[in-house]
């Protein structure tokens, strides 16, 4: 440290490449501000010795009037909301956004505390317990049921893996929550498993929300995918059904 501190880099005698150790403090500037010209001087340097591949191109950035410099280009952020959004809508999309950033952050809180957890919860903690499994594809399953008047909603996480469908999740019935992965290359009698447990409750399972495959990325900013597919297990033709299904798990 002290012996690149002392060295004087505007030595030409000098070759930062000869014994520099890139694990070393660096103090770049001891003079403060403005920069004066010794500064510069072994920043450049610096650079060079960083970029050694780039050499040429940084002295002939050095050795060009600011002014004539090429304008960085600036990023230009996408139209996030359409023109004539309300700013209730544009708030409600924010609030929702930022909800959505927590959701792994949620999973670890979940963990921690140990406390019961509903549906929807368990499919986030799903999704964080399964982020590092290879050769594993994820995708929301949401039901609406009815019975006796009243109409029933759950989640379970889709699970594909090698040509096997299955699902994780949690209920109050055994058979409407974890799946395991022996559903062959069929996403079809897995809804219809879920639909037969569903009339074992006498529910009716009156439709199936399928979303389309999960990221992996912990830190993505991007929204849970929850749409996909609907389905209608109780009213629509079964081989309409099944064609859709078989057609959309090869999206997923």
């Amino acid at each position: 440290f002290h012996e690149v501190v002392k060295r004087d880099l505007d030595d030409p005698n000098d070759d930062m490449n000869a014994d520099f150790d890139e694990t070393t403090l660096f103090l770049t500037n001891k003079n403060g501000f403005p920069i004066d010209d010794g500064t510069w001087s072994n920043m450049w340097k610096f650079a060079e010795y960083q970029q050694p591949k780039a050499k040429e191109k940084i002295r002939s950035i050095r050795a060009t009037p600011a002014n004539d410099l090429a304008e960085p280009k600036i990023p230009v952020p996408p139209l996030t909301f359409p023109i004539g959004s309300t700013t209730s809508s544009k708030i409600l999309a924010v609030q929702k956004y930022f909800a959505e950033l927590h959701l792994m952050e949620d999973a670890k809180q979940m963990i921690k505390e140990s406390l019961p957890i509903k549906c929807l919860e368990a499919v986030v903690l799903g999704i964080y317990l399964t982020n590092k499994i290879e050769d594993l594809t994820r995708f929301a399953i949401g039901f609406k049921s009815a019975f006796n008047g009243h109409v029933h909603r759950h989640v379970v996480l889709g699970l594909y893996s090698k040509g096997m469908f299955g699902a994780l999740g949690i209920s109050r019935r055994d058979d409407l929550m974890y799946k395991p992965l022996t559903f062959k290359q069929t996403l079809t009698e897995l809804i219809m498993e879920y639909k037969a447990a569903y009339q074992r409750h006498w529910h009716k399972l009156k439709q199936v929300k399928i979303g389309m495959a999960i990221g992996k990325n912990p830190h993505s900013f991007e929204p849970l995918p929850w749409k996909g597919l609907t389905v209608f297990p109780s009213s629509q033709p079964f081989e309409e059904m099944r064609s859709e299904l078989e057609k959309f798990s090869k999206l997923v």
